[in-house]
């Protein structure tokens, strides 16, 4: 998942609406599946801030990935037509 603002505010919107319903379930059997469900949206969204693929050269990367894809697309059109 690309680190990007609409994807942030998606993470903001489910922490929060994980927050409301815990306060919601906090005096009922419910509340340690809340809990489980809140510790795992965080870990994903701590993945989601610490991830590789918002670093600043990841524009370079995917421009190389297009470019070996590109040379390999052409040598299969060699191979074919010749």
């Amino acid at each position: 998942m690309r680190k990007c603002t609409k994807n942030t505010a998606k993470f903001g919107k489910l922490l929060e609406l994980i927050y409301n319903m815990k306060l919601r379930l906090m005096e009922t059997n419910h509340w340690p599946e809340m809990c489980a469900i809140d510790e795992r949206a965080r870990k994903l969204y701590d993945i989601y801030q610490n991830d590789n693929a918002s670093s600043p050269d990841w524009k370079q990367r995917r421009a190389h990935g297009y470019l070996k894809h590109f040379y390999k697309q052409q040598q299969q059109k060699k191979a074919t037509s010749g």
